[in-house]
């Protein structure tokens, strides 16, 4: 792994963090608007917590529940 200070290198070089594994390529998307370097382009906590939502209906659904 990466030290604290490499990390924030990294990012600070416009890097972005690469998937975490067995996580949803959905989860993944919105991390990446989360961790936009322009901050207004990130979304607002009212549209992640709606995107959130979204995902767990869809994945209930999936799973019949």
């Amino acid at each position: 792994g990466l030290t604290h200070e490499e990390v924030v290198k990294f990012i600070k070089e416009g890097n972005m963090l690469s998937c975490p594994e067995n996580t949803p390529m959905v989860i993944y998307t919105l991390m990446q608007q989360i961790w936009s370097s322009k901050p207004h382009e990130r979304p607002s906590f009212p549209f992640i917590q709606q995107t959130l939502h979204q995902i767990c209906v869809d994945y209930d659904t999936r799973r019949g529940l």
